[in-house]
C-alpha cells in the first residue's frame, strides 16, 4: 500500500472515527457496547447488515454475526461482559436478571448507557509512566479533559507548555464560592480542597508580565465517593482493553490510557486498543496521537 493511499485512509478513518461516536451514540433502547472487533463481524439491524466496529452502541433485537475465525467482545446492557467466538451469532436481548443486578455490574450498565448517550483500589498508574508534556504556543488545558473527571483521593492536573515559560497561573473555580490562582512551575499539579462529588471549571495562563491573553476554561467533576468505590470495584477482574473503555466513560481519561497503553502491548486486542485509544487522545486534544493510532489500525 502506497504511503499517499495510507494517509487517505488514515483521513477518512478520523471521519469516520469521529462520525460513528454521533451516528451509534444513541441511549434510547440502547442494550449494549462493542469493546474488540476481530475479524469478518457484522450486526444486522432492521433488515440491514453493517460492519461491526469499536464503540457500536448495541440496541434491542441487533444479531452480532461472527465468521469463522473471528470473534467479538462488549459489555450487555446489564454490565455483564459478552464474547462471541465464531463461527456463531448472538441475539440481542434483554438479561433475564435485569432488576436484580449486584452494584458492580450495575455500575456499569449505568456507566456505559450514560456515555453512550452523551457520546460521546489505587489508580493504575503503575502500568505505565507518561509525560504529558505537549508544547504549543499558549497553554491550554489538558487533564482532566473538558467535561472529564477526577479522582477526590488524588486529582492530577496537567497542561500544555510554552517555550521560555517556566511558571504558570493555575485558576480553579467551583460551582458556588471562590475561584483559587496558584502560581506552578512546570507542567503538573495535584490540587488540594476539591470536594467529592463537586464540579469545577480550570484555566491556565503563562505567568509573564504584559500578557492579557483570555484563558480557556475547561470543566471537569469530581468523582462522587461512591462513585470512586463502585468503579474500583468494577475494574476487578476486567482485561486491559475493558477496564480502559470503562475508565474512558467515567471521564479518568489519564487511567483510561495507561489501560489502553497495556492493552495495545497484547496481542489479539491490539487494533481495537489502538482504536479506543485514538478516541481518548482525541478527547484530550491530542489529534496528532490520535492520528497516528488510528494509522496503526489501517496498518494491521
Amino acid at each position: 500500500m502506497t504511503v499517499r493511499r495510507l494517509v487517505i485512509l488514515a483521513l477518512l478513518g478520523i471521519r469516520l472515527f469521529f462520525h460513528d461516536v454521533t451516528v451509534f451514540a444513541r441511549p434510547e433502547g440502547s442494550a449494549g457496547l462493542i469493546i474488540a472487533v476481530n475479524g469478518d463481524v457484522t450486526v444486522a439491524r432492521e433488515g440491514k447488515n453493517t460492519p461491526a466496529i469499536e464503540g457500536l452502541v448495541l440496541q434491542l433485537g441487533d444479531t452480532i454475526s461472527v465468521k469463522s475465525g473471528g470473534w467479538c467482545s462488549g459489555f450487555r446492557a446489564d454490565g455483564n461482559p459478552f464474547r462471541v467466538t465464531g463461527p456463531n451469532a448472538l441475539v440481542v436481548e434483554l438479561s433475564s436478571q435485569q432488576g436484580v443486578l449486584d452494584k458492580v455490574r450495575g455500575f456499569i450498565a449505568r456507566q456505559i448507557a450514560q456515555w453512550s448517550g452523551a457520546s460521546r483500589s489505587e489508580p493504575l498508574v503503575s502500568r505505565g509512566v507518561r509525560d504529558w508534556k505537549l508544547v504549543i504556543v499558549s497553554p491550554s488545558t489538558l487533564l482532566p479533559a473538558s467535561d472529564g473527571a477526577v479522582r477526590a483521593s488524588h486529582p492530577r492536573f496537567f497542561w500544555t507548555t510554552v517555550p521560555g515559560s517556566d511558571s504558570y497561573l493555575v485558576t480553579i473555580a467551583p460551582e458556588e464560592g471562590d475561584e483559587i490562582t496558584q502560581t506552578i512551575r512546570g507542567h503538573s499539579m495535584a490540587p488540594e480542597s476539591l470536594e467529592a462529588g463537586k464540579n469545577y471549571m480550570w484555566a491556565v495562563e503563562v505567568e509573564k508580565e504584559g500578557s492579557h491573553a483570555d484563558p480557556n476554561w475547561s470543566a471537569f467533576r469530581v468523582m462522587a465517593s461512591e462513585d470512586e468505590k463502585q468503579l474500583d470495584e468494577a475494574l476487578i477482574g476486567l482485561s486491559d482493553l475493558e477496564a480502559g473503555v470503562l475508565l474512558f466513560s467515567a471521564g479518568l481519561h489519564e487511567e483510561a490510557i495507561y489501560c489502553l497503553d497495556a492493552a495495545v502491548n497484547t496481542g489479539t486486542e491490539r487494533r481495537s486498543a489502538l482504536h479506543w485509544r485514538a478516541r481518548v487522545l482525541a478527547a484530550i486534544g491530542l489529534e496528532k496521537d490520535a492520528y497516528e493510532d488510528l494509522v496503526q489500525t489501517i496498518e494491521r
